[in-house]
């Protein structure tokens, strides 16, 4: 049984990425301990709680934040402990104009706003992107589950709703390989989760900022496809619009799918 823990990342418009990211790791059932109680180990090393959240940002837990040493240590021991595993990477991206709304506008310029119908559109176009290239992944002899994160009050009923429809039992049946339904975690229950939101958490910085690159420290862990000379892209990381028609999506796809190809070469 292969484990997808699955969650978001970058929904707030960020004109230096410009993507909305979906998406998340795939672990094998036999790998799945190894890794929390390796998560486990590294909060003990550090003197963090048990139910204390490793996340990429620093963000106050119980009135305090970790020490920024500290924090990076932390989620460099993560990496660390994740690119030794054979836990596989597979993201989705689709550009953040698909989904926010630009009719507030402030001073003539548009505010790109994310409003309940974005929000729930983005959920789902990002969740149907992942669990069909994960359901490719499993092939005809492997069968798979679904963590997401949990979804927010706002758009819970209607992705509840959706993560059932989505199956061959439910109102559009596109999925064959993977368990019903999507089943949903808190980020801070979930010690997957976290190595997923350190994992995400990477990417994005990576493709958003110049001088922080962590992607050939996890590329062996993005999924590729076979052969002498595999290739990431349609695999692990995938940009959409698959065939974009206007011209602009077209040029923004090319441009950051040859800014991962240039960011996952080794130093």
């Amino acid at each position: 049984m292969e484990l997808l823990i699955a969650d978001e990342c970058s929904i707030a418009w960020d004109a230096q990425i410009g993507y909305f990211i979906y998406g998340g790791i795939i672990v094998n059932e036999a790998e799945a301990k190894p890794l929390a109680e390796s998560v486990l180990a590294i909060k003990e090393q550090y003197g963090l709680s048990k139910e204390r959240p490793i996340k990429w940002n620093n963000v106050n837990w119980q009135g305090s934040s970790l020490d920024e040493d500290v924090h990076r240590n932390v989620k460099d021991a993560v990496l660390t402990v994740f690119s030794e595993s054979q836990a596989k990477i597979i993201v989705c991206l689709s550009p953040h104009n698909f989904y926010h709304n630009p009719a507030i506008r402030r001073d003539g310029r548009a505010i790109m706003s994310i409003d309940p119908p974005t929000e729930v559109r983005s959920h789902e176009y990002g969740l149907n992107d992942v669990l069909g290239k994960f359901d490719s992944y499993l092939g005809h002899d492997k069968y798979g589950l679904v963590f997401a994160d949990k979804f927010g009050d706002g758009i819970r009923t209607h992705m509840d709703r959706h993560c059932r429809d989505c199956f061959p039992n439910g109102a559009k049946g596109l999925l064959t390989n993977i368990v019903c339904p999507v089943i949903q975690l808190d980020n801070e229950e979930s010690y997957l989760h976290q190595i997923n939101d350190v994992v995400l958490g990477a990417i994005y910085t990576s493709l958003r900022e110049m001088g922080h690159n962590f992607l050939p420290r996890i590329r062996d862990n993005f999924w590729a496809s076979g052969g002498v000379d595999p290739a990431i892209l349609g695999y692990g990381f995938n940009v959409y619009p698959q065939a974009p028609r206007i011209g602009s999506y077209r040029q923004a796809k090319s441009n950051l799918q040859r800014k991962f190809n240039r960011l996952i070469e080794p130093v």
